[in-house]
């Protein structure tokens, strides 16, 4: 059986780099889903691109077509400048603007580099802003982990703190109160701790959302002019 043929920069598809791993693949695909289905984009080939999403997915998901795909590469990018090479010249031996063809491609192919690093760039960005919400939703666990025991301390103390406690001598002795003191205050402590990294890990990804919707823009704009 010949090996398959891919014709798309998957990659560039998914907006993520080449060595993308399977959870950023993942995570680009569910948010790209979410937002470009048919159903909630009512423009021209919004099937098509669906499904050519669905299709980079599968292909970059699995480490065998992975492999395959990963090998033509190189080809593929070099069959989609040829395309836009061609497509040129036959709209006009001149463009809009009077300049020559070799003047246009060369114009052409700074476009398709600059559109190619913005979408690398753009991936590193979704990258490092999934790595924050990682980090983010583990210190926020933490977090809720030291409030759950503040609360399970103050239920066992207003408990021991009871009279009946006092008439059963079932109350704290001074190194256990010395103790559990100890305690509590460390829990405050790392409490605060883990909040500081919170409200700095959501500086950090408010700050890359910003340069995320700069990119997405300029990305647009570029689309435009080819």
């Amino acid at each position: 059986m010949a090996a398959r043929e891919f014709t798309h920069d998957y990659y560039a598809v998914l907006q993520v780099s080449e060595d993308a791993d399977e959870n950023t693949i993942k995570s680009s695909y569910k948010r790209i889903a979410l937002r470009n289905h048919p159903d909630r984009n009512q423009v021209p080939n919004a099937t098509a691109e669906f499904q050519k999403l669905q299709e980079a997915y599968e292909v970059l998901r699995d480490p065998h077509q992975r492999h395959r795909f990963n090998a033509q590469l190189s080809r593929i990018r070099r069959d989609a400048a040829v395309r836009i090479s061609s497509a040129s010249n036959r709209e006009s031996y001149f463009n809009c603007n009077g300049q020559s063809t070799q003047l246009y491609e060369q114009s052409i192919y700074e476009l398709e580099r600059k559109l190619c690093d913005l979408r690398n760039e753009s991936a590193k960005l979704h990258q490092d802003c999934d790595a924050k919400l990682q980090k983010l939703q583990k210190h926020k666990a933490a977090i809720q982990r030291l409030l759950t025991q503040d609360y399970e301390a103050a239920k066992e103390d207003d408990k021991r703190n009871t009279w009946m406690s006092f008439l059963t001598m079932n109350g704290y002795t001074r190194p256990e109160q010395a103790q559990r003191k100890r305690a509590a205050t460390l829990r405050t402590c790392n409490r605060r701790d883990h909040e500081d990294i919170v409200r700095d890990l959501e500086a950090e990804r408010d700050r890359i959302s910003v340069k995320m919707v700069s990119l997405h823009v300029e990305i647009s704009q570029i689309g435009v002019q080819k």
